[in-house]
């Protein structure tokens, strides 16, 4: 289910992120903030769904994915821009690091209570 849910977001985002930037509706967040949430999100759910031995591979395929977006963005009516492209990444790192920290604490209370994962 949650592979499932990843692949309708990542669908959406690539939709916002190729999309002509005119029709889109505007928001009223920081361009900047918007990638890091997006990317954030895409990461975290990317991570639940592919599971904890993927995590690094999920990240740097996100990274790979925001970075060539931003090359793609100038073919497609759009702006390429180096502080999106490390909006993107800042998100996807900001994730890994939740996950890991969630994840250890979830080991850690797993270990308290002498349940194996």
């Amino acid at each position: 289910m949650l592979r499932i849910v990843f692949a309708l977001l990542f669908i959406f985002v690539s939709y916002l992120l190729l999309f002509p930037s005119e029709e889109l509706p505007k928001v009223e967040v920081s361009d900047k903030l918007a990638h890091v949430l997006v990317f954030f999100s895409l990461m975290f759910t990317g991570g639940l769904a592919f599971g904890r031995k993927n995590y690094l591979r999920t990240g740097i395929l996100l990274i790979m994915y925001g970075a060539l977006v931003e090359i793609v963005q100038p073919y497609v009516n759009r702006n390429a821009s180096l502080y999106d492209a490390l909006a993107n990444f800042s998100g996807v790192i900001i994730a890994i690091v939740l996950i890991y920290f969630v994840d250890q604490m979830i080991w850690r209370i797993l270990n308290f209570l002498k349940i194996s994962r």
